[in-house]
Formats: C-alpha cells, sequence, structure tokens
C-alpha cells in the first residue's frame, strides 16, 4: 500500500508546466510540523515536495496560495539518477491525489479572490 496523509502550510503559489507529452503538472512545497517538541520544546517542520497532475493541477492552480493550510492526500513516487561523476542520487516526492483546504490566511485569501 502507497499512501501519504499531510497537513501542512503551502509555501510557494503553484505554476503549470506542460510536459514533452502534453500533461500538465505543478509542484507546490508544503511545509509540515512533526508531532513532537526537539530537545529544546521547539516543534521543527519539513517541507516535503508535491506534485499536482493533470486535473488536479487544472483546478487549483488559481487556489492555492501560500499561508493556506491544507490537507494532501495522495502517493509516494521514488526517483533516482546517476551524476555525471557516477554518484547514485535518490528522492521522493508526493504525488497529489486529492487537497482539501483546512486555513486559509487572510493574505492568502486577498490573493485567491
Amino acid at each position: 500500500m502507497n499512501t501519504v496523509c499531510l497537513i501542512g502550510k503551502v509555501k510557494n503559489k503553484p505554476e503549470i508546466i506542460e510536459t514533452s507529452k502534453g500533461s500538465k503538472v505543478a509542484k507546490i512545497l508544503l511545509d509540515v510540523n512533526r508531532n513532537f517538541p526537539n530537545s529544546n520544546g521547539v516543534i521543527e517542520s519539513e517541507v516535503y515536495q508535491v506534485q499536482l497532475w493533470r486535473g488536479i493541477a487544472d483546478q487549483f492552480k488559481d487556489c492555492i496560495n501560500p499561508g493556506m493550510t491544507v490537507g494532501i492526500k495522495g502517493r509516494l513516487t521514488a526517483n533516482n539518477w546517476e551524476t555525471s561523476a557516477g554518484n547514485k542520487i535518490y528522492s521522493a516526492e508526493i504525488i497529489a491525489e486529492h487537497i482539501s483546504f483546512i486555513h486559509t490566511t487572510p493574505s492568502a485569501q486577498k490573493e485567491a479572490v
């Protein structure tokens, strides 16, 4: 089973690009708080890259703004490649299948209008 559910704050406005095969994709960065404090009592966060494909990219490109809190349900995709120096690089991204708006900041609401 490959299911990812995250709730976090959007860090950037998505911009749609079109792949060489004509598919639309947009990427957002999602800042997600950990559910426990570090040794200093501070809640840290991690930033994840989320891909929005085809209809989801079209549907949400104009209404997702930085500062909004959204819920993302999707799946994890793994990528790997080899550098010119021969080192293997691994990365993972989330592909969104469903987005829920949880909270918007006043500035994010103004930008969405």
